[in-house]
């Protein structure tokens, strides 16, 4: 798709809904770059042609609609930096997507009262879409939300989990809001972004799991690679702390120590076998974990083994304690036509043949060239940047 050109003044139902100053045939590039919770941000460039008029036209402050991957329709850039030299008859420019507006909003802190005709500092307490009804509520727009309202955008999630640590009294930007400080929604719920033109959608999960499986070293002949062992144990020592009393001469608390040979059973739980990979422990304190059990140095020994084992065996299943963790860049076409389904926030299986085992790999980043429709890159493993980075205040 080739993108098509917006005035700087055009408006939300301009921008959705119409072709604007039109087509820009004579772009030669057009790429766009999207991480989890991160940039999304497209670079176009043009040839001046006197045959093409409106390639003359473009410039930074201007939008852009183009396709920024296969699933999502169209998506509104807007023109914010221009590399070019004054010699050559290209121009390159790099666009933002149109949800970086939201950084403009500015929340203004507090509840007004009319009654003592001043702001008060408050708290809401209530879901990701509740929170964000608050804020942009009819009951509070006399004083707590300043908003383009040309440029209103619309919010979803289905994260229906409550807090009241989410800061809605400081003034700041709804962008801050969403996921730029430790008391942001991103922060506090966890979720994962998912930006369409004026609608953003907060979810648990934005992708899917899919039944695909990368063979390290088998079907990928062409990829960088990240690969750390940082967190790969062999073992886990799990153990429960016991209070028995205090020190008479000091009078610190002493404690007793259950694990599973108490039961006359292996200090260790056992991952892997310390022959594919060199012995590492994780030392595992589940004293928190398992204080419902009240368990003490008079529980019978198979009661013990059995709560810490199962305990144990939960845990390691729930983290991926034997699989390195990998970043993994695909660019080789054969492989990225393969993978030409796959979304960003996807989770895939990458396989490890020397040690045995199987990792769950996220796509955290992906570059799709506009103008083939069609991905550039495929990014896999641990996501590497926060929306705290999306919406960094400009120097």
């Amino acid at each position: 798709m080739l993108p098509i050109l917006y005035g700087e003044n055009s408006t939300k139902e301009e921008l959705l809904n119409t072709n604007g100053l039109g087509v820009l045939t004579t772009c030669t590039e057009c790429t766009v770059t999207e991480e989890r919770n991160g940039i999304f941000e497209c670079s176009i460039t043009v040839v001046i042609s006197d045959a093409d008029p409106l390639s003359k036209k473009v410039e930074v402050g201007k939008f852009v609609k183009l396709k920024a991957n296969p699933q999502q329709v169209p998506q509104i850039f807007e023109l914010y930096s221009e590399n070019s030299t004054i010699t050559d008859r290209k121009r390159t420019f790099t666009g933002r997507h149109i949800h970086y507006f939201l950084n403009y909003n500015l929340i203004q802190g507090g509840l007004y009262l009319s009654s003592s005709g001043h702001y008060n500092y408050g708290v809401c307490s209530g879901t990701p879409s509740e929170i964000w009804d608050f804020i942009f509520s009819n009951t509070n727009s006399n004083g707590v939300v300043f908003v383009d309202d040309d440029k209103a955008f619309s919010f979803a999630s289905d994260i229906k989990t409550e807090s009241e640590k989410v800061d809605v009294h400081s003034i700041r930007t709804v962008g801050d809001f969403l996921g730029g400080d430790s008391k942001s929604l991103l922060q506090i719920f966890k979720g994962e972004y998912m930006w369409d033109n004026f609608n953003v959608e907060f979810l648990k999960n934005r992708g899917s799991n899919k039944n695909l499986v990368i063979k390290y070293g088998v079907n990928l002949k062409s990829f960088q690679q990240e690969k750390n062992i940082e967190k790969m144990y062999t073992h886990i020592y799990p153990y429960v702390k016991v209070e028995l009393g205090k020190d008479a001469s000091t009078n610190e608390t002493v404690y007793g120590i259950l694990n599973l040979h108490r039961n006359g059973g292996p200090l260790v739980y056992t991952l892997i076998s310390d022959t594919t990979f060199h012995r590492k422990i994780l030392e595992l304190d589940l004293t928190e974990t398992l204080k419902s059990k009240k368990m003490d140095m008079n529980t019978p020994g198979a009661t013990v083994y059995l709560n810490i084992y199962n305990e144990t065996e939960k845990y390691a299943k729930d983290n991926q304690l034997t699989v390195p963790e990998v970043s993994l860049t695909i660019t080789a076409e054969n492989e990225l036509e393969e993978m030409k389904n796959i979304a960003l926030c996807d989770t895939v299986s990458v396989y490890f043949p020397t040690l045995q085992s199987t990792a769950k790999a996220k796509v955290t980043k992906v570059v799709f060239d506009s103008l083939l429709e069609r991905y550039n890159s495929i990014e896999l493993g641990t996501p590497k940047k926060s929306l705290a980075n999306l919406f960094k205040k400009e120097e």
